[in-house]
């Protein structure tokens, strides 16, 4: 024990030093645009509660309800006895409302970002990213087996650098992916999806060969959950429907989603 100390104090030392040394902060209330924040009444800035779902009358009572119904956990993974039929509802529900063939729920964005590009990506194939994109999908490249190429931000004569670099040749067996955010979550800026989806489909015609498109995050919940809201995010001033091949979303970020697994 003394020896792990010994090693980890002066990287502690330095993060006290360069004002890194984070600490918890107790919550004394609900999330709300006002909280209480170690005895101290507050106005909230920092929430990512961005619908003001976390504490919704009707949210709270249906929570309430499942639980009495269900229990306070599901009791395991969706693959083994934990997937209800509130689940299948609700991936049904979103597909309808997003105007996908399917849906399917993880326990968190940061989950389901991983999920698909550990899924779509395997060794040998290519995955591009914008470098601020969210560190899920930064997390997703690195875990996956593809080869992670990041670009500079919204900089798409360096993303066309990269492409043409690095891009599968024909007849090769290697597989490319682009990756970004749908709304970078730390500037609040948005990719210029439509340039960024003409430029893929350009590679593609000369190489004969697919680049999956876009994977946004910080969608839907960053529009209100609204269909016609989906479409000018996803698709603005231009028909991107059918090219974005696996949108990803965390709707209503930061609601409890414990027990879904």
């Amino acid at each position: 024990m003394a020896k792990l100390t010994s090693r980890l104090a002066p990287l502690l030392a330095q993060h006290q030093a360069g004002d890194r040394y984070r600490q918890r902060r107790s919550l004394d209330s609900p999330q709300a645009a006002s909280i209480v924040l170690d005895g101290r009444e507050c106005i909230n800035f920092s929430s990512n509660d961005y619908l003001g779902l976390a504490n919704d009358p009707a949210v709270v009572e249906a929570f309430c309800s499942a639980a009495r119904q269900y229990g306070a956990g599901s009791g395991a993974s969706h693959l083994v006895v934990g997937h209800h039929h509130i689940h299948d509802e609700l991936e049904v529900a979103l597909a309808e409302h997003t105007g996908r063939d399917r849906a399917l729920l993880f326990s968190s964005g940061y989950m389901a970002n991983l999920g698909v590009l550990n899924t779509l990506l395997k060794k040998g194939d290519v995955l591009f990213e914008d470098k601020l994109n969210h560190a899920s999908l930064i997390d997703g490249g690195q875990s996956s087996a593809a080869r992670l190429l990041r670009y500079r931000h919204n900089d798409l004569s360096h993303l066309e650098l990269l492409l043409d670099k690095h891009y599968p040749s024909q007849g090769s067996s290697q597989g490319a992916l682009l990756a970004v955010d749908g709304v970078f979550s730390m500037d609040g800026d948005t990719p210029p999806l439509e340039k960024l989806s003409r430029l893929c489909v350009c590679f593609q015609w000369q190489n004969k060969r697919q680049i999956y498109q876009a994977v946004p995050t910080h969608t839907l919940h960053a529009c209100s959950l609204s269909a016609s809201s989906w479409q000018c995010v996803l698709a603005p001033n231009w028909a991107l429907e059918g090219r974005v091949r696996a949108p990803s979303t965390a709707c209503g970020l930061r609601c409890i989603t414990e027990g879904m697994q």
